[in-house]
């Protein structure tokens, strides 16, 4: 009986820990999928979607990777970065910007 006890305890905290990380709701947002150069006119390849915890979803993310195709990166983007439009400017607008 003192043998299960541990195996018991063990058990249950890891049922515990798969519920509560599964209640967290997540959300799809489009991240770089390798580290993009400013000037870059992305494709599909150059993005990837990832599911975040919906608390840490940043403003102005995308969450479909069609939304930006064939728009042009105004900066760099790091790999894993998430794919976003600032608030106040059109998506076109920004992505569209041509460095001088």
């Amino acid at each position: 009986m003192k043998k299960r006890i541990p195996v018991l305890l063990a058990t249950a905290a890891f049922i515990a820990t798969l519920i509560l990380n599964r209640l967290e709701k997540t959300v799809p947002v489009v991240t770089a999928a390798a580290n993009l150069p400013a000037g870059r006119e992305l494709v599909a390849a150059d993005q990837v979607l990832r599911e975040i915890p919906e608390t840490q979803s940043p403003d102005g993310q995308r969450n479909t990777i069609s939304q930006a195709v064939d728009l042009v990166l105004p900066m760099p983007r790091a790999a894993g970065a998430p794919m976003l439009t600032p608030p106040g400017i059109g998506s076109q607008e920004y992505y569209n910007l041509r460095l001088m």
